[in-house]
């Protein structure tokens, strides 16, 4: 599927250099890093989640002492 988006020129030469620079497409790197983007915010809670439940097992370790 294709689209169009507007970005700024900065970002777009930005964007043009790092695709070039590793030998892949600018669709390539658009369509990674946005998939990279949305699996990191959709993991976040989950993370949230151990770090609340590895908290709990640190403060539960300390009062034991």
């Amino acid at each position: 599927m294709k689209f169009m988006i507007s970005m700024d020129d900065e970002l777009f030469e930005r964007v043009n250099d790092f695709a070039k620079s590793r030998h892949i497409s600018r669709s390539a790197l658009m369509t990674l890093s946005v998939t990279q983007y949305m699996d990191a915010i959709e993991a976040l809670p989950g993370i949230k989640g151990q770090i609340d439940d590895l908290r709990k097992v640190l403060d539960d370790m300390s009062v034991g002492r």
